[in-house]
């Protein structure tokens, strides 16, 4: 339960780090490979806590597919993150933490074709409840001129992350989890470090803010990894993940509520309510 609780903080920790780098003015295309560099370092760390033996026995089970998956999975946990503080400022912190943790809904219909995972009767209802409270979310954003395709966009790239964790803990052994997370944060640091140059004037100058907000977001973004993979030892995924979810929905949304005074309406509180409940319905082991 320990880990759980951890994954949770952690999780609202990052999303309130970027929420904190707008505030600021800090230049978030630096803060992204300061985050991943942060978390690789972590991940390394801790497998020389392990022991260099197991390490070495985790290395040597490495496949170019185990490779192949983290490198998906690390482009796109880093452009998630990319996206997830461009809607930080288009659309709100509580908006953009809402599509980004509804990621699991299209791995759902993947799972479907690609494991044949068909979702119960009790399931099935959980989303078509939860297609409205994203209908409800996108209405209540209507009035932005350009804040839905974007909205979308992270939503994709949420469903990219959580279907290749899906994908390696269904196809690869649990024992390679900390290998296969360094392995993935090396290509998201690659990946931002792309992005950078891509999107910034004046790229790779890293500023004292920059390293300072980008490591505050890499730490807790390794500890929700770890702890979401610890806490699944001992705890079902069925009640687990949603569990994440919805908490750190909520918890986000009333911190931008009572911090940042981002308008709750009546459309925004509804969707919120719907999604908590539909998330346990999707993810109930009937």
């Amino acid at each position: 339960m320990i880990f759980l609780v951890l994954a949770i903080i952690c999780s609202c920790i990052v999303s309130m780090g970027f929420k904190v780098a707008d505030r600021a003015g800090a230049d978030q295309n630096r803060i992204l490979p300061v985050c991943y560099l942060t978390a690789f370092v972590l991940s390394i760390l801790t497998q020389i806590i392990r022991g260099p033996a197991a390490a070495l026995a985790a290395l040597h089970q490495i496949t170019f597919p185990i490779v192949l998956c983290a490198a998906a999975l690390g482009f796109f946990l880093s452009w998630n993150l990319y996206l997830t503080k461009v809607n930080n400022h288009l659309n709100g912190l509580g908006v953009a933490t809402f599509f980004t943790r509804l990621g699991f809904l299209p791995c759902i219909f993947l799972s479907m074709l690609v494991w044949g995972d068909i979702p119960s009767i009790v399931q099935s209802v959980g989303i078509v409840i939860l297609l409205f409270a994203m209908y409800l979310m996108m209405a209540n954003q209507s009035n932005h001129s350009g804040n839905i395709p974007m909205l979308i966009i992270l939503l994709i790239s949420s469903a990219g992350i959580e279907f290749f964790n899906n994908l390696f803990s269904k196809d690869f052994p649990s024992e390679l989890n900390s290998m296969f997370i360094s392995i993935m944060y090396i290509f998201a640091f690659i990946t931002s470090l792309v992005i950078d140059l891509m999107r910034a004037e004046q790229p790779l100058r890293f500023t004292k803010k920059d390293i300072t907000i980008g490591m505050f977001i890499g730490a807790p973004n390794f500890g929700c990894n770890i702890s979401k993979l610890m806490s699944l030892n001992t705890i079902s995924a069925t009640i687990a993940l949603p569990t994440i979810a919805a908490s750190n929905i909520i918890i986000i949304a009333i911190i931008s509520s009572l911090v940042y005074h981002e308008k709750m309406t009546a459309k925004k509180a509804i969707a919120l309510v719907l999604a908590v409940f539909s998330m346990f319905l999707i993810d109930a082991n009937l």
